[in-house]
């Protein structure tokens, strides 16, 4: 798979996001507690899955939580 950047490659991020199938995956760490959370969600709407790129962001919310985003487009 080819990553996507999240800032660098903007339009093309915004592009897989509008216009194809994509599933996230999400993993959260609560910091408090140490537990680890997993949710897959399939985002449907779109044209098809191209199965093609991966996109990976994580990001601290400043709270008792980190989040790890996993996209597959």
């Amino acid at each position: 798979m080819d990553s996507v950047c999240f800032f660098e490659d903007f339009k093309f991020n915004k592009k897989l996001h509008n216009e194809y199938q994509f599933t996230s995956y999400v993993y959260m760490l609560d910091k408090k507690t140490g537990e680890v959370t997993f949710d897959s969600i399939p985002h449907l709407t779109g044209k098809s899955k191209l199965n093609k790129y991966v996109l990976i962001y994580c990001f601290d919310d400043y709270s008792d939580k980190k989040i790890i985003n996993i996209k597959v487009f």
